[in-house]
């Protein structure tokens, strides 16, 4: 019998007297149980066979083959666990067991570190208008903080936001919005979701930040939460307006929605809005200033059913077969009205079955049949 790999070795422990079946491509287990190893430390201990036979209550042959069972385990046991040694096995059970105290020490150290004046993190996380100096002491960087202070002041004058990010070099009114609500501003630091005053030199005074944070938090109030207006919107300075051209798409769109049930897409595809445009446009209540509270409110009670669209769509589809029938005096084939309205077979099929109960078409020629519709159609 061959002796086996590493990787087919596991060690099971089991109830004295039971053994584990091996299957042909089963891996090798070595078992041992609480027996042989009461009986081995007392063989550790120097007592002799009949010794420990008497103190587990065994004859001295039943010892001597428990001994004997036991060795190969005990050897392999021994081989594992200088391996397990070899490979910091052990350190590495004791790390996991210490790693949520490590971690609650590291946070403790860089909440200390940022209350002293000194920057812990990435330097990419610093605020704009600061620098990383000797020691990662947090120092005010000359020409960032001009543009710091340029943007507070436009803020507070009441610009826009969007224009102030595209004429200072920000990325977005969005970029705008976190750095001027971001306290570090002012001397204090957000950790941990909590407010501390820090160390560090503030660029900006508390009366000046508090009026650019109510102006910039006016501002998402009046535009629904973003600084571009919705459709049927737009910025007149400072402030959001009607648009009265756009607005004329959004009454249409809501009194197709509310008085003819038509779908996002339908409604889509008249008024040439996009199908997000639509559906926010139906659950924003800004534009209750457009439409007026009732038809709003008629709008989010309209729940078009699978089956009121799957009608309509059939409808259109038999609209469509009679507009191309009415131009074929002499009938046409099933495949010719397929390919002439860009339908498949198999849905042409069943509208032309509908159809011809209704009474509104009729086959010229051909085997009429429950299931396939197969002849030349002609409009009656």
């Amino acid at each position: 019998m061959r002796e086996p790999r590493d990787k087919d070795v596991f060690f099971k422990g089991v109830p004295a007297g039971r053994e584990p079946l091996h299957g042909r491509n089963s891996r090798k287990v070595y078992t041992f149980s609480e027996l042989q190893i009461e009986v081995a430390k007392l063989r550790g201990m120097g007592l002799t066979l009949r010794e420990i036979g008497e103190k587990i209550g065994r004859e001295k042959d039943d010892v001597s083959a428990i001994l004997s069972r036991f060795e190969p385990v005990a050897r392999r046991m021994y081989s594992a666990v200088k391996e397990l040694s070899e490979a910091g096995y052990w350190e590495f059970i004791a790390a996991k067991k210490i790693k949520p105290t490590i971690l609650s020490i590291g946070r403790d150290k860089r909440k200390h570190l940022l209350l002293e004046g000194f920057w812990p993190f990435a330097p990419r996380l610093l605020p704009f208008g600061y620098k990383i100096g000797a020691n990662r002491k947090i120092e005010v960087d000359p020409e960032k903080a001009l543009i710091v202070k340029r943007v507070f002041e436009r803020i507070c004058k009441g610009e826009p936001p969007y224009r102030v990010a595209r004429e200072e070099g920000f990325r977005s009114p969005q970029h705008i919005s976190r750095e001027v609500k971001n306290p570090f501003y002012v001397g204090y630091i957000k950790y941990g979701g909590k407010i501390y005053r820090g160390k560090h030199e503030p660029l900006i005074d508390k009366e000046t930040w508090e009026r650019a944070v109510s102006f910039i938090d006016d501002s998402k109030e009046k535009l629904g939460g973003v600084f571009n207006p919705p459709i049927g919107f737009k910025r007149v300075g400072c402030e959001i307006k009607i648009d009265e051209e756009k607005a004329v798409l959004v009454k249409k769109a809501f009194k197709l929605r509310c008085f003819e049930r038509r779908t996002i897409d339908e409604i889509a595809k008249e008024t040439g809005l996009t199908y997000g445009q639509i559906q926010r446009m139906f659950h924003n209540p800004h534009y209750k200033k457009i439409v007026g509270n009732d038809l709003w409110e008629k709008a989010q009670n309209v729940k078009i059913s699978r089956w009121e669209i799957a009608k309509r769509k059939r409808n259109l589809l038999k609209t469509k077969i009679l507009l191309f029938l009415k131009d074929k005096p002499n009938g046409c084939w099933l495949r010719e009205i397929s390919k002439g309205i860009g339908v498949s077979s198999s849905a042409v099929t069943r509208i032309l079955k509908e159809m011809e109960l209704e009474g509104s078409i009729w086959r010229v020629y051909g085997v009429k049949s429950k299931k396939h519709a197969k002849g030349k159609w002609k409009v009656r």
